[in-house]
C-alpha cells in the first residue's frame, strides 16, 4: 500500500540489459482519459531506450482508463519492466506526480500525460542528453500539437535555447510544457515534497532544477501534445480557484528560492535578485489590455523595477555568479 494510494502491479520483470545506460523511469499519469490512454500507453511501450521501467499510474478515474491500462500491461511482452498503479482516491496533479516519483526506481523520471503520445526515441534522446552533461537536473523538448483525433496541427519550438535561473524566475518558475519534461529524481523531493496545492508542476520543478544544477532543452518534437477537453484532477472549477492557486504558487516559488539560499545553492544576493525577478514577472502578467488606464502606471513601475534589477544583475555578473548566466545547452 502506497501512502498516497493503493498500488496494483503485475509481477515485476527484471531489466534484461543495462548496456544502454542507467535505469530510467517512464511515468505515465492518467485520469479519465479512456479515449486516449491506449495511444499513450503504446507510446510508452514503444520506447527504444532499453534500461527502462514503465510506471502506468491512474488517479482514480471514473471511466475505463485503468481497465485499459491493466489489459495492455497484462498482454505486454516487450523488453521493459512494467508496473501499474491506481490511487485509491483522487490525489490531484501535484500529489499524483509526487506518488509516481516515489514509486520510481530509475535515477530520472520521464513524465508523460495520459492523452499525449511520446515518440519512440524520446527516452533515448533524454538519456543521451543526461549522459552529456552531469549538471543537468531537468530536460524538456519541443512538441507537436495534435487534435482529439490525433491529426497534426502545428509544431511548437523554443527558438531560444538559453534558460537561466533568472529567466525561469521572471516567467514564474518554468518554461515549456510539463508533458515533455524529464527530471532527476531528487528534484521532486528537494527542498520538500511537491505541495498538493500546486497545479502546474512545470512552473515549479524547473526552477528547483536550475537551483540544484541546470536545465536542458532538446530542440526536437518528442511528444505529440493533444489539444482536447480531457479531464483534469481539479476538485473545484478552475475559475473559482485561480486566485488562490496563483497565490499558493507564488508563495511556494519564493519559499523554494529561500531554501536555495539556506541550503547554500544560492548566495543571499542571488536569492534577492531572483525574488525581484519573480515579483516583476508577476506584475507584468497582471496587465489587462481591456483596462488601458493601468498601462502608464505599470510602465513607470516596470521601468523603476528594471533599473533596480539591472543594477543588481550587473553587479552579480561582474562577480561571476554562474547561476544567472544563460548557457546554450541544446
Amino acid at each position: 500500500m502506497n501512502a498516497r494510494g493503493s498500488m496494483q502491479s503485475p509481477e515485476r520483470q527484471p531489466v534484461k540489459s543495462m548496456k544502454n545506460g542507467n535505469l530510467l523511469t517512464f511515468g505515465l499519469l492518467a485520469y479519465n482519459q479512456e479515449d486516449f490512454i491506449r495511444e499513450a500507453v503504446q507510446g510508452a511501450f514503444a520506447q527504444t531506450y532499453e534500461a527502462l521501467e514503465i510506471v502506468l499510474s491512474d488517479d482514480c478515474s471514473q471511466d475505463e482508463t485503468f481497465e485499459i491500462i491493466k489489459s495492455m500491461a497484462r498482454t505486454y511482452n516487450g523488453p521493459h519492466r512494467v508496473r501499474i498503479n491506481q490511487n485509491s482516491t483522487n490525489l490531484g496533479i501535484a500529489n499524483h506526480v509526487q506518488a509516481v516519483f516515489s514509486m520510481a526506481e530509475g535515477s530520472w523520471v520521464v513524465l508523460a500525460a495520459g492523452d499525449d503520445i511520446s515518440e519512440p526515441n524520446r527516452t533515448e534522446m533524454m538519456a543521451n542528453k543526461i549522459a552529456s552533461d552531469g549538471s543537468l537536473m531537468a530536460i524538456f523538448s519541443d512538441f507537436s500539437y495534435i487534435n482529439a483525433n490525433g491529426t497534426f496541427l502545428e509544431q511548437h519550438r523554443k527558438s531560444n535555447a538559453q534558460f537561466s535561473l533568472a529567466a525561469l524566475a521572471f516567467s514564474g518558475g518554468g518554461v515549456g510544457a510539463g508533458a515533455t519534461y524529464a527530471y532527476a529524481r531528487k528534484v521532486a523531493n528537494w527542498p520538500w515534497e511537491i505541495p498538493g496545492t500546486i497545479v502546474c508542476e512545470d512552473r515549479l520543478l524547473p526552477l528547483r532544477a536550475a537551483i540544484l544544477g541546470s536545465l536542458g532543452h532538446i530542440p526536437e518534437p518528442l511528444v505529440r501534445y493533444r489539444r482536447s477537453r480531457s479531464s483534469i484532477t481539479y476538485t473545484k472549477p478552475r475559475r473559482e480557484l485561480e486566485p488562490i492557486l496563483q497565490l499558493h504558487h507564488t508563495i511556494e516559488v519564493s519559499r523554494t528560492i529561500s531554501a536555495g539560499v539556506s541550503g547554500g545553492f544560492l548566495t543571499r544576493s542571488e536569492g534577492r535578485i531572483t525574488k525581484r525577478l519573480l515579483r516583476t514577472g508577476k506584475q507584468i502578467a497582471r496587465i489587462k489590455i481591456d483596462r488601458p488606464w493601468f498601462i502608464p502606471t505599470l510602465a513607470v513601475r516596470f521601468l523603476s523595477l528594471t533599473l533596480k534589477l539591472w543594477t543588481d544583475f550587473s553587479n552579480l555578473l561582474d562577480r561571476g555568479l554562474s547561476k544567472f548566466r544563460s548557457s546554450d545547452i541544446s
